[in-house]
């Protein structure tokens, strides 16, 4: 299954790093319908990347801190699998919001 809004997956295809890289859908149903093969995707990283992560942070809980800096896209194949996690609907929200601020 492809990773939808607000699920966290871990995916070795993007990275180099040992253990793989965690990230979170950030696109929601309009652009997955429109770009089917791709999806927008912010890094998580847990504690001990986070004080090189960047400047513009956002705290997941338990599950790390997305990095809201450098939103991309990917493949929608490299997402697949169980989520490590998932955030909610209202958090997501703000999210996209504070994501659409730093680019719009």
């Amino acid at each position: 299954m492809t990773a939808q809004r607000g699920q966290i997956i871990l995916t070795q295809a993007a990275t180099v790093m040992p253990g793989g890289t965690m990230f979170l859908v950030v696109s929601g149903e309009n652009y997955n319908h429109d770009q089917p093969g791709l999806r927008l995707v912010v890094q998580v990283v847990g504690p001990q990347l986070r004080p090189a992560a960047g400047a513009y942070l956002y705290d997941l809980g338990t599950i790390g801190t997305a990095v809201l800096v450098a939103p991309t896209t990917l493949p929608s194949d490299w997402l697949t699998g169980e989520p490590m996690g998932e955030v909610d609907s209202d958090t997501m929200d703000d999210i996209a919001t504070r994501i659409a601020r730093l680019y719009l």
